[in-house]
């Protein structure tokens, strides 16, 4: 957000961010969630549960992401965690 407030558009520009700079699989973001949970010694468990939706198990996700917005305006992404 700071960036975006401190890079502000030009007067009658409109202009829009998605705020993510990477995807995730649910399993994906629990094991990351348990790695640093492990580290501060609490001892993260992950529970996998029955998945009770209605659809495919696996699918594609095609978000689009371009190199402008936030990363133009010099964000950088966490990498490893």
């Amino acid at each position: 957000m700071r960036l975006s407030l401190e890079n502000p558009p030009n007067q009658g520009e409109l202009r829009l961010f998605n705020q993510f700079t990477q995807t995730f699989t649910v399993n994906e973001l629990a094991e990351r969630v348990q790695r640093v949970g492990n580290v501060l010694d609490l001892n993260v468990k992950i529970q996998y549960l029955e998945n009770l939706r209605v659809g495919a198990e696996e699918h594609y996700y095609n978000s689009a992401r371009k190199k402008v917005g936030f990363e133009a305006l010099g964000l950088k992404r966490l990498i490893g965690v």
